[in-house]
């Protein structure tokens, strides 16, 4: 199983060769269901979009921060309380569309520093608590 979208192959790929540390590209090296599940159990915190690994996350009980654009978080509430979800509000979203006829503001506006800091007011949440 490649995990990757053949649609979604040239945006990892361009995110890849603008990173300043190698990553390891889990869909080039085969990765299958089983295999994704035993790396989100083992995980410490899980930063992903509305999508199949959110949903491991919170089985396996690994916090997680969800980024949101254009799908609406409502729709797929999955009532984790280890859950922060990322999103910016605009005029004209939750869309629900694949292809933005404006300019994909919900997820330009949306920067790395808010889901960082996110990521780690999660994790602090989970010292205290777990």
């Amino acid at each position: 199983m490649n995990s990757t979208a053949p649609k979604e192959r040239r945006i990892v790929d361009a995110v890849m060769m603008h990173m300043k540390h190698a990553a390891v590209d889990l869909a080039k090296a085969g990765l299958t269901l089983g295999a994704l599940k035993e790396i989100t159990r083992r995980c410490d915190l899980m930063v992903t979009n509305d999508t199949g690994p959110r949903h491991i996350a919170a089985a396996f009980d690994v916090p997680v921060v969800t980024i949101f654009g254009p799908t609406h978080p409502e729709w797929t509430e999955i009532y984790f309380d280890k859950e922060r979800k990322v999103s910016i509000p605009v005029f004209c979203g939750p869309c629900q569309k694949k292809v933005c006829p404006l300019d994909h503001r919900c997820m330009t506006r949306l920067t790395p520093g808010m889901v960082y800091e996110t990521a780690m007011q999660l994790l602090r949440t989970k010292q205290v608590v777990g």
